[in-house]
C-alpha cells in the first residue's frame, strides 16, 4: 500500500491585539447658537445692509423698515405730554407760593404736585415709546455670526412678527445626526473619532472637545456630539 504524503502546514506565531470597529455616519454642522429675526412692526424694507452669507458684528444694521408714520405719531405724543407737564410745573411753582403765604391749603398744593408729577411719568412713556418706534425701525444683529435665509427684499412690504432670516453665532459649533438604539449602546465616552468633509480625508479631533448627549425619538435616538461624523469602535482585548 503506497503511503500518501502529508501536506504541508504553515504555522504562525499568535500576537494579541485590537481590532477596531468603523462606523460611518453623516450629520450636518451647524452653530450653537441661532438667532430669529423678526420684524417688531410692519413696514415697508428702506434699505437692505446686508445680503444672505454676510458675516455681522453684533448691534450692526442688517436692514431698515419704513415706520415713519407710527414714529411722527410717537413723536406728536411725546412733544403734546411735554407741553402739558410743563403747565403742570409752573401750576405747581405758583401755588407753592401761594401755600408758603398761607392764601391755599396744603391739600391743594400737594394735588396740584401730584398732577405734576403725573405729567412727568407721562412723559416718559411718550419718550419710551418715540424711542421704541426708532429702534423697530432697524433690523440689527443680536450677535456676531453670518447672515442665513433672509427673505428681505428692497421695497417689499412685511408684516409684524415676519421671521426676516435666521443669525448663525460665530462661536462655537456642533455636527447633529441620527444613530440606531443598538450603536448608541456601544458608544462611550472617550472613544476615538475622526470629522471630515465629503471627499476630504477625515481629520482626527481629540476626544476631549467632544460633547455628548442623547435625545430619545420614536425610532432613533439624535446623537449631540461636536465636530464629529465617524465613529471609531475598539473591541475589548
Amino acid at each position: 500500500m503506497e503511503a500518501k504524503a502529508l501536506p504541508t502546514v504553515t504555522t504562525i506565531s499568535m500576537e494579541k491585539g485590537n481590532i477596531s470597529v468603523k462606523e460611518e455616519l453623516l450629520g450636518e454642522i451647524s452653530a450653537n447658537e441661532q438667532f430669529v429675526l423678526l420684524s417688531k412692526i410692519s413696514g415697508e424694507v428702506l434699505e437692505i445692509y446686508k445680503e444672505n452669507g454676510a458675516e455681522v458684528k453684533k448691534g450692526e444694521k442688517i436692514a431698515l423698515l419704513d415706520n415713519q408714520k407710527q414714529i411722527d405719531a410717537a413723536k406728536y405724543s411725546l412733544e403734546q405730554a411735554r407741553a402739558q407737564a410743563q403747565v403742570a410745573s409752573d401750576s405747581r411753582d405758583r401755588l407753592a407760593a401761594l401755600r408758603d403765604s398761607g392764601d391755599i391749603s396744603v391739600q391743594d398744593f400737594e394735588t396740584a404736585n401730584a398732577q405734576a408729577k403725573a405729567m412727568d411719568a407721562q412723559v416718559k412713556a411718550a419718550k419710551l415709546n418715540y424711542d421704541t418706534q426708532l429702534e423697530f425701525a432697524s433690523i440689527t444683529a443680536p450677535a456676531d455670526g453670518i447672515l442665513q435665509n433672509s427673505i428681505l427684499v428692497q421695497g417689499a412690504f412685511v408684516p409684524q412678527g415676519t421671521q426676516l432670516g435666521t443669525l448663525m453665532g460665530s462661536g462655537a459649533q456642533q455636527l447633529n445626526f441620527f444613530v440606531t438604539e443598538e450603536l448608541v449602546k456601544k458608544l462611550q465616552l472617550g472613544q476615538g473619532s475622526r470629522c471630515g468633509k465629503r471627499g476630504r480625508r477625515a481629520i482626527p479631533v481629540p476626544s476631549r472637545r467632544f460633547l455628548l448627549s442623547l435625545f430619545r425619538r420614536p425610532d432613533s435616538i439624535r446623537l449631540r456630539r461636536a465636530w464629529k461624523t465617524q465613529l471609531f469602535r475598539r473591541a475589548p482585548r
